[in-house]
């Protein structure tokens, strides 16, 4: 499926300063690992299918985590169309207002994914890229080990957190 799939997650205030432990490395973030999104229109059953697992892997990784869909609460869950040009596979950005953090866009660029990933693996490439956002809306920053938080992952192994973010995690919170 051609598009972009667009998270947008609600922060209920300001977003403090963040924690290092010795070899983690924090970002902004949501204030806390609990947090709700909702669909805002049609995304295909396939679609709500990867971000289920996504969020069934970070919610059962031993983070903390407990990300959920709601009908009601949270911002709106979007697939949008991006140019085939475009060479993001996610983006995760603040959304500010006044001067102050009141939400975390995550978008997912559908397109490229389908336009990357070996036959019969646009499931895994997106759960991974997913699984990758989700970590960015959990203060996590890119870095270079095993990580899902690593750029250069193998996308068709690495599609989950590994004990590393678990553990970067606990410790930016």
């Amino acid at each position: 499926m051609a598009g972009c799939l667009l998270l947008t997650a609600c922060l209920t205030g300001l977003i403090g300063g963040t924690t290092q432990a010795a070899t983690y490395s924090c970002s902004w973030g949501m204030p806390s690992r609990t947090f709700s999104m909702r669909y805002a229109n049609t995304i295909s059953d396939t679609w709500k299918g990867y971000v289920t697992t996504s969020r069934s892997r970070w919610n059962s990784s031993g983070a903390g985590s407990v990300i959920s869909i709601s009908s009601v609460a949270g911002q709106p869950l979007t697939i949008k169309r991006y140019p085939s040009s475009t060479t993001w596979w996610g983006l995760t950005t603040a959304v500010m207002a006044n001067g102050k953090l009141v939400g975390v866009t995550v978008e997912i660029n559908t397109e490229r994914i389908a336009n990357y990933a070996p036959a019969g693996k646009v499931g895994v490439y997106g759960m991974s890229t997913m699984v990758h956002e989700f970590g960015h809306t959990m203060k996590l920053k890119h870095n270079t080990v095993n990580s899902v938080m690593n750029v250069n992952r193998d996308r068709e192994v690495t599609n989950s957190p590994t004990s590393y973010d678990v553990a970067n995690v606990k410790a930016c919170y």
